[in-house]
Parts: structure tokens; C-alpha cells; sequence
């Protein structure tokens, strides 16, 4: 606030000088200026009158002479006066629609008003920076999770179409350059609610000056951050970053897993994507050799991930001196080039170059020498989603969908990255059982996850039972309320005791104060079994088969006569 009337009295001094002025010439020239009364006797306005009148008269109100009428040499002294205020008032006006419309003075306001918003709020948050194509689809993915968010974004034209979203509403927003530290503390880097930091923009060096900025500032805090380079990835790895998401390196991973344990793949897409969605359409890529067409960032780290997994590939470059050896130089969208690749024995084949004309052109020229291919295409940019999809093709890299699918099960769900980090090393047939599982009880669409913790504030009957003796076992929480013999549309992937991490844990074992439980299955699931950790006399029944009244006059009179 100190700003912006710092700044309102710097650009507002001279017309506020300029309006004292007229009005101090006006008002004394009245005072000193003899009239006459209804008698015809010598009057003088008193300071207060004469104020009284400069008023309405410099506003153009004009109630009249007052309180006598005037003599013509107060008439001709009010007639130059009301042109002296005009012109003030014009100049004054004209200073103000100046000043509000001057950029600085707006980002003062701008800036304010978020600062005041930030001191408001009393739930958690994290602050986005960046809110372009990746920022837009992570806030709304947020938004849908109950997880909010600030967001940070140089261009003003990204957040004005912030506030046209439908799916979201009351976000606060800045425009401002999110690796300035000033731009981050008011956002709220330092509020006791901010859960994290999220830098997504588009330049490496940015986001990894936001991350090293946070890290140094708040070192609890979360910070996820975009990398497109591995000299930025390793630049953010020694200073800790959280996350680091390579969408291409993520990409990647995700292509070859997909290739050799298509089932390992299958959970962590079940797992990470948005709850209550149909399930997503299972990919099964064919082993063999592969066409990389492009070798930037995307071509570099798809050739280092199958060259890892023993796999043969061929890359097409345009740029001879980015081309490695045995590459063949052309751009891929020709029939010449691909056949130099060897396209008839290649079993896949990737564009992945930084133009969406490109890469589409390169595989409907790849379909037509050989129809049997399995053809991925990179998508840069959103807005041609549905031309991708018109394309037919067997996946679609869609960097700004991937950036999301890898965050959003580290920020909305505790323990979940965890627990798919540990199942990256699970055998095909294990990972096979449980996605069959989790589809068994996610009826029909994508799972919700959640995480429950046995301690007093969040699971105050499951607490009080246990810290009475009463065993309580895992598969007792995983019964629906009031009908015992019936489970929940839910299972537990993961039990956290003392740090320790285990996966798929026994309903028959018991639990403890201070565990922690991951669980995945229907959203109706998670709110009973949230009401249900509460209530005491329903969990007694679950543990025990005991029946207890609910108040202290029931239960003595259950005691007494049974």
C-alpha cells in the first residue's frame, strides 16, 4: 500500500499543487471583496461561506449567489474563478485518467490487491509460475483436485484468459517475472500457507532461478520444476529441487516401459490421471527397431532411453552438425529420407521435431511406404490437438500433458509418487494383478487416490479405539459402515510406518498409531472411509462385531442389563 500512494502523490503533486492554488486565489478573493446585504449595508464573506461557495462553483453545481446577490465586483471575481477551477479540475482530471492508465501504477495496484489476497487466504496453496499452455492445463488439473493456486506470468494476455476460464474461478494472478524475488514474496512465497512452487515457463533459465530462489528462501516448501535440458536438470538436482520433470526424458521412459512392461505403464497412467475419466486407452508399442525423425531435445533423449533398454534405432536429422553418426540427413517428411532410414523392416517410427507441420507431414508419408508402422507424433502446441487427433495416430506427445501427468501425483496425493517410484522395479505379472484390482474396485473410470494418517486430528476414533486395546486391523477400515461383510469400493496400495514404505499391505494386519495408508478406488469411498475413521462405535463394530450405543447413557445401559 506504501507504493501506491507513494506513487499517487509523486504523479498527482503537481495537479493537486495547481488545484490548492485556484482554490486558495478564489476563496481569499471572496473573503477581501466587499458586498452588500439586503439593506444595503457593507458585507464581507466570512472564510467559511466563502469556502462553502468555491465549492459548488469550482464543481460547476451551481446553487446561486448566496447569501445576498452579488455585486458586480463579485460577479466579475467569480466569473474569472470559475474558469481558473475548470481549468484546474480539466488538468487534475486529466492527471488522474493518465496515471490509471499507466502500466507502472496498474502492476502497483495489481500488485497490492494480490499481496492483500494472499494475507486472506487460509488454505493451502502453491504458487504457479508460468501460465502458458503447461500452466493453463496444470491450474485447471489443480483446480479440479481442490487444490489452489497463484499464478505468475509475464504476459497479461495468458492471464486474461485466466479470468475467461470456466473451470476455474477466483485465482489470484500477477503479471510479473516470477524469478524476481519481489514478484514471489508477494505471491506469498513466505505465507505459513504456501504448500509449494511450481516454475513451468518456457525458458530453462528462468525456472531454474525461481527453484534456486524458493529453495534458498523457504526450504520447506515443494518445488517442482521444468526442465527441457540436462544441464538444467542437473543444475536444479544440486540444489535440491523437489521434482524435476523432463518432459522428453519423461516421454521416453514412457514409450519404453510401455514397450517392455506395458502393465508397470498401465498403473502409473491409471494412477496419475485425473479421477472420475474414463480409463485411457491401453498402448502396447512393438519391440524391434525405431525411426527417430528429429534429434533435438525430444530425438536425443528417445535415442538414449531405447539405446539403454538394448533396443536399435535410426535417426533422420535435417542438421548435419547435429546429426550423429549413422544418422541420415534429411527432414523426414520425404519419401527419399525415410527409406534411407530403412523404413520397410522399422517396426515404429517417432517425430518428434519442434514444428506440429512437420511431424504430421512425416507420418502421413511414413503410414503411406508402410502401413504397418506404429506412428507417435510430438505435439508442441494445444490448439492443435484436434489435428492430431484426426491423424489417427497410435500416441500423441504432448508435452504440455505430460509435464502435468508427472506433477500431479506429487502435488494432490501424499505418498502416491512414492509408491509409483517403487513399482517402477515390479515384475510384469505383479503389476498386471493390481491394475486388474484397481479396475475391479474403480468402477468403470480412473481412480481417486487418497492418503489417510491415524493420528488424533485426522482420525480421532481410530485413535481412541486403538490407544484402548482394541485391535484394528487394515481390512476393518476397508468395510463399509454399517454392513461389515460388505467392502469398500477401495484398496490400500501403500502403508508408511516409521518411515518404512509397504506396498500392498495385508487387511489382516493391525494398525498403529502414527501410520500412514495410501488408498486408490471410488471417490465415494474415500468420503465414508474419512467419516468413518471418526466414529468410534462404528469402527468398534467393524473391529469387533460389537455393537455399542452411541451415547454414554446407552452404553451404561448396555453394560448394565446385558
Amino acid at each position: 500500500m506504501n507504493n501506491v500512494i507513494m506513487l499517487l502523490l509523486r504523479r498527482l503533486r503537481a495537479p493537486l499543487l495547481v488545484l490548492l492554488f485556484v482554490y486558495a486565489i478564489s476563496i481569499g478573493g471572496l473573503v477581501l471583496i466587499p458586498g452588500q446585504d439586503a439593506d444595503g449595508n457593507l458585507w464581507y464573506f466570512d472564510f467559511f461561506h466563502a469556502v462553502y461557495f468555491v465549492s459548488y462553483m469550482g464543481s460547476t453545481i451551481g446553487f446561486g449567489e448566496i447569501p445576498y446577490e452579488f455585486t458586480s465586483a463579485q460577479r466579475a471575481w467569480v466569473l474569472i474563478c470559475m474558469y481558473m477551477t475548470v481549468i484546474g479540475w480539466l488538468y487534475a482530471v486529466g492527471s488522474i485518467l493518465a496515471l490509471l492508465q499507466n502500466p507502472v501504477f496498474r502492476n502497483a495496484i495489481t500488485e497490492q490487491a494480490l499481496a492483500s489476497q494472499v494475507k486472506r487466504m487460509n488454505t493451502a496453496f502453491y504458487i504457479v509460475c508460468g501460465y502458458g499452455q503447461t500452466g493453463s492445463l496444470l491450474v485447471r488439473s489443480l483446480a479440479r483436485r481442490g487444490i489452489r493456486t497463484i499464478v505468475i506470468d509475464t504476459n497479461p494476455e495468458h492471464l486474461a484468459r485466466l479470468e475467461l476460464e470456466k473451470d476455474i474461478h477466483d485465482v489470484p494472478h500477477l503479471v510479473g517475472d516470477a524469478s524476481m524475488v519481489r514478484h514471489l514474496l508477494e505471491a506469498g512465497l513466505d505465507s505459513s500457507h504456501c504448500h509449494g512452487v511450481i516454475a513451468v515457463t518456457d525458458n530453462d533459465k528462468v525456472n531454474v532461478k525461481i527453484a534456486i530462489s524458493a529453495k534458498l528462501l523457504n526450504k520447506k516448501l515443494r518445488v517442482v520444476c521444468r526442465a527441457g535440458t540436462q544441464e538444467a536438470v542437473a543444475n536444479l538436482e544440486s540444489f535440491d529441487t523437489d521434482r524435476i520433470v523432463n518432459p522428453f526424458n519423461s516421454f521416453a521412459d514412457h514409450l519404453v516401459m510401455s514397450i517392455e512392461r506395458p502393465s508397470v505403464n498401465r498403473l502409473h497412467t491409471l494412477l496419475g490421471s485425473l479421477p472420475g475419466n474414463p480409463y485411457p486407452r491401453p498402448i502396447h508399442p512393438p519391440h524391434g527397431r525405431w525411426i527417430i525423425v528429429g534429434y533435438g531435445r525430444c530425438g536425443q533423449a528417445l535415442e538414449r532411453y531405447f539405446r539403454e533398454a538394448g533396443m536399435e534405432t535410426t535417426v533422420v536429422e535435417s542438421n548435419p552438425e547435429l546429426a550423429p553418426d549413422g544418422a541420415v540427413v534429411g527432414l523426414g517428411v520425404d519419401a527419399e529420407s525415410l527409406k534411407a532410414a530403412g523404413i520397410d523392416s522399422a517396426v515404429g517410427l517417432v517425430a518428434g521435431t519442434d514444428t506440429d507441420a512437420n511431424n504430421l507431414s512425416t507420418v502421413v508419408t511414413a503410414r503411406k511406404l508402410n502401413p504397418k508402422l506404429y506412428l507417435v507424433a510430438r505435439q508442441n502446441f494445444l490448439a492443435n490437438r484436434r489435428v492430431f487427433e484426426a491423424a489417427n495416430l497410435d500416441l500423441v506427445m504432448d508435452v504440455n500433458r505430460i509435464i502435468v501427468w508427472r506433477v500431479l501425483p506429487y502435488l494432490s496425493t501424499r505418498f502416491l509418487y512414492g509408491f509409483l517410484k517403487q513399482t517402477r522395479h515390479w515384475s510384469e505379472d505383479i503389476a498386471h494383478r493390481l491394475v486388474k484390482q484397481i479396475e475391479g474396485v474403480a468402477g468403470g473410470s480412473t481412480p481417486e487416490c487418497w492418503c489417510v494418517s491415524i493420528d488424533e486430528s485426522s482420525a480421532f476414533g481410530a485413535t481412541a479405539l486403538i490407544n484402548k486395546g482394541v485391535p484394528l486391523t487394515l481390512g476393518a477400515i476397508e468395510r463399509q459402515p454399517w454392513e461389515r461383510e460388505i467392502h469398500m469400493p477401495a484398496m490400500a496400495l501403500l502403508r508408511v510406518r516409521n518411515g518404512e514404505y509397504t506396498t500392498m499391505p495385508d487387511e489382516n494386519d493391525p494398525i498403529e498409531v502414527g501410520d500412514c495408508y495410501l488408498f486408490a478406488g471410488q471417490a465415494s469411498a474415500a468420503r465414508a472411509q474419512r467419516w468413518l475413521l471418526e466414529d468410534e462405535v462404528e469402527l468398534r463394530y467393524l473391529a469387533t462385531g460389537e455393537r455399542m450405543a452411541a451415547s454414554s447413557l446407552g452404553r451404561w445401559v448396555t453394560r448394565k442389563f446385558t
